[in-house]
């Protein structure tokens, strides 16, 4: 079994929500089976975008084996207060493990 640390950072953002993003982790042996977890994450409204209740956080992790040795994992991450709306600017990173086998 072997386990790779990483995170996927969002820039400050606003308009829509939840956004994705993805990055490739390479594994020094090759594995037939991939999995990942939420290790941790941080999230913010932007600065300078006032204060705001928290109304809704959103957060995923999908990991597809590429090939033996590489894994891609993506990150699925929204902010938004009570309005319903995505009206207002956040950021955020989010830690995960990948854990290949």
């Amino acid at each position: 079994m072997q386990i790779a640390y990483s995170s996927i950072s969002f820039e400050p953002f606003e308009g829509s929500g939840p956004r994705e993003a993805s990055s490739e982790v390479t594994f020094a042996n090759p594995v037939s089976v991939v999995g990942c977890f939420l290790t941790g994450f941080e999230v913010s409204y932007a600065q300078g975008d006032g204060d705001h209740h928290l109304g809704n956080v959103e957060l995923k992790l999908r990991a597809d084996r590429l090939d033996p040795w590489r894994t891609l994992v993506t990150a699925k991450f929204g902010l938004r207060d009570a309005s319903g709306d995505w009206d207002d600017k956040y950021q955020g990173t989010v830690y995960f493990n990948v854990v290949g086998d």
